[in-house]
C-alpha cells in the first residue's frame, strides 16, 4: 500500500511539473515577436537594399527569412536562396581545408611552410624559413595586408605566391596580430599543392559537397546562379550598383559566395563538433584547435558590442554579455555578412546584406542573441533606430571626396604621365584629360586631386582605392623618375619606377 501511495504521489509530482513548464511555455513571448518589422524598418532607415536573415539553434532552423530586394531596378525580392558574396567567411573554410589535410597528417600546425613548398618565400629570411600554417592563419607574420596587390590584380594566385618576397614586412615576425589576406591566399596555395589540385577542387569536394552547400560557389560563380544578389553602395547620396570583381587569386581570404540556407548548414557543422549527421566531417581535435585563441588582437574600449579579445584561424573570439561568442564577417565591394555562433547555447546566426560599408549585419547578430537569451543589459533596438550608418552622414562624404588645391603642381601634367612599375604591385598608368591627371591602377581609374607640390590624393567610388596619396619624385635635374604611393598606415610608401 504504502508503495502504491509513493507512485501516485511521484506521478502527480511529474504531471504538475509538466503542467507548469507546459503553462511557462505556452506564456513565453515569442523571441522574434516584431523582428521582422524591426528589420523592414532599419533597411529602410539605412538605405541597404537587401538582406538575408536566418538562426539555427539545437540542431533545428529557428527563423530563416530574406527582405528587400536583390535587384532594385527590376524589383526581384530576397529570398533565402539568394546568393551574397561573404567575403572574409571565406577564411573560416580556408582553415578548415588546413585543418582537414592536418587530420590526414599531410600537414602539421607548427611545420614550416617551405618544408611543404621549397619555394615559399618571403621578405625576411627568418620569416621565410620558420613561418608556419599556424602563422598563416592567425595573422603573425609580420607583413602588412597589402590588399591593393589583390584588388583587382590580373596576376594569378601563384603569381601573388611568388611575389610575397618583395613586400617588405612592417613588424617583426609574430610580434602581433595584424590582418593579412595575402597570408590566407597563401594557405589557399598551400593547400592546393598538398593536395594535387587546387583550393577550388579541395573545398568542393571535402567541404560543400558532403554539407550539401550546393549554392556556394566562387569568385563571378555568383552570377551563374538563378537567384543571386547585385553589389550596392551608397555614394553621392543614392544607392548605386557595383560590377562584381573577380577573385580568383584571392579566394582563399575572400572569394566564395554563398546563400542563408548554406550559411546555417555551415554553422551547424561547427555547433556539432564537427560532424555531418552521424559523420566526422573534421575531428574533434582539429576544430577545438581552429576555435582557440591563438593571437590576442586590438583591444577596442567603448564598443556596444564589447572587447574582440582573440583571434583563432578564421574566426574572432569574444566574451558577451557571460556568453562565449565566435564570429566571423566579410567585407567586399557591394556586400557586408556576419555569421556566429555561441557553442555552449547551441545557437548559430547568419545575416548576408547588399550594401558596402555597413555594420547592421553585425549588430544584428547580437539583435538576435539579446532576444534569444533574455539579455536586457543594451538595448539593441534603441541602439539601430538611433544611431545611422555613416555612409549616411554628411562629414563622411566630405571626407570621401579630397579637396584639390587650386595652386598648380610642380610639374605639368605632361611630365608626370607614363608608366610606373612595382615587381609586387604591378603597373601603375598616369595619364592626363583636359589638363586634369588621373590614375588606372588594375583596371581601375582614379582621379588625382592635387594637395601640394606634386603630391595628390586618389578619387575613386571604392574605399580600397580612395585617398591613397601618390607622391611624384624628381631627381637634381627634375627629371620625375618614381612615384610613391601611400596605401596604408604603418607601412612604408610602395615606391613604383617610371618606365
Amino acid at each position: 500500500m504504502r508503495k502504491k501511495i509513493k507512485f501516485c504521489l511521484a506521478a502527480f509530482f511529474i504531471l504538475h511539473l509538466s503542467f507548469i513548464a507546459s503553462a511557462q511555455e505556452g506564456t513565453q513571448e515569442d523571441p522574434f515577436k516584431g523582428f521582422p518589422e524591426l528589420v523592414e524598418d532599419l533597411i529602410s532607415e539605412w538605405q541597404i537594399p537587401g538582406m538575408a536573415i536566418g538562426v539555427v539553434r539545437d540542431g533545428e532552423i529557428i527563423y530563416m527569412e530574406g527582405f528587400g530586394f536583390r535587384d532594385l531596378e527590376n524589383k526581384l525580392p530576397v529570398t533565402t536562396k539568394t546568393v551574397f558574396g561573404i567575403g572574409s567567411i571565406s577564411k573560416s573554410f580556408t582553415s578548415m581545408s588546413v585543418a582537414l589535410l592536418v587530420d590526414e597528417a599531410k600537414l602539421k600546425w607548427d611545420t614550416p611552410v617551405i618544408s611543404y613548398l621549397p619555394d615559399f618565400k618571403l621578405y625576411d629570411d627568418y620569416a621565410t624559413l620558420h613561418a608556419t600554417p599556424r602563422d598563416l592563419l592567425c595573422h603573425r607574420t609580420g607583413m602588412a595586408d597589402h590588399q591593393l596587390m589583390t584588388y583587382g590584380s590580373p596576376f594569378s594566385r601563384e603569381e601573388v605566391y611568388m611575389l610575397l618576397r618583395y613586400l617588405e614586412p612592417n613588424l617583426g615576425f609574430r610580434d602581433r596580430f595584424q590582418y593579412n589576406n595575402l597570408m590566407y591566399l597563401t594557405a589557399g596555395y598551400l593547400v592546393g599543392r598538398v593536395s594535387d589540385g587546387t583550393w577550388e577542387d579541395f573545398i568542393r569536394k571535402r567541404i560543400l559537397k558532403p554539407l550539401e552547400m550546393d549554392a556556394t560557389n566562387f569568385s563571378l560563380e555568383i552570377k551563374d546562379a538563378d537567384d543571386h544578389s547585385l553589389p550596392y553602395i551608397f555614394s553621392g547620396g543614392e544607392i548605386t550598383t557595383l560590377p562584381f570583381r573577380r577573385r580568383d587569386a584571392s579566394g582563399p581570404s575572400g572569394g566564395l559566395n554563398s546563400n542563408i540556407e548554406d550559411m546555417l548548414k555551415w554553422l551547424k557543422l561547427h555547433l556539432d563538433q564537427g560532424k555531418v549527421g552521424e559523420k566526422q566531417l573534421i575531428s574533434e581535435k582539429s576544430l577545438i584547435e581552429i576555435l582557440t585563441p591563438q593571437m590576442p588582437v586590438n583591444y577596442t574600449p567603448g564598443s556596444a558590442i564589447g572587447p574582440v579579445t582573440d583571434y583563432g584561424f578564421g574566426w574572432n573570439i569574444q566574451p558577451y554579455e557571460g556568453h562565449h561568442l565566435n564570429h566571423v564577417g566579410g567585407w567586399i565591394e557591394g556586400f557586408v555578412t556576419w555569421i556566429s555562433f555561441m557553442p555552449v547555447e547551441n545557437i548559430g546566426v547568419a545575416v548576408l546584406c547588399n550594401m558596402s560599408d555597413c555594420q547592421l549585419p553585425l549588430f544584428i547578430n547580437y539583435v538576435i542573441y539579446s532576444r534569444l537569451l533574455g539579455l536586457e543589459k543594451f538595448d539593441w533596438d534603441k541602439y539601430l533606430k538611433s544611431n545611422k550608418p555613416r555612409y549616411l552622414s554628411r562629414s563622411y562624404n566630405s571626407r570621401r571626396k579630397p579637396r584639390s588645391n587650386p595652386n598648380r603642381p610642380s610639374s605639368p601634367p605632361e611630365v608626370l604621365e607614363g608608366i610606373y612599375d612595382h615587381p609586387a604591385f604591378g603597373r601603375i598608368i598616369i595619364a592626363h584629360e583636359n589638363g586634369n591627371l588621373y590614375a588606372v591602377f588594375h583596371g581601375e581609374k582614379m582621379t588625382l586631386n592635387h594637395m601640394r607640390d606634386n603630391v595628390f590624393l586618389t578619387e575613386h567610388l571604392l574605399d580600397g582605392f580612395n585617398r591613397k596619396r601618390i607622391s611624384f619624385v624628381a631627381d637634381d635635374q627634375g627629371k620625375v623618375g618614381k612615384l610613391e604611393m601611400r596605401l596604408q598606415q604603418g607601412v612604408k610608401d610602395i615606391v613604383f619606377l617610371r618606365q
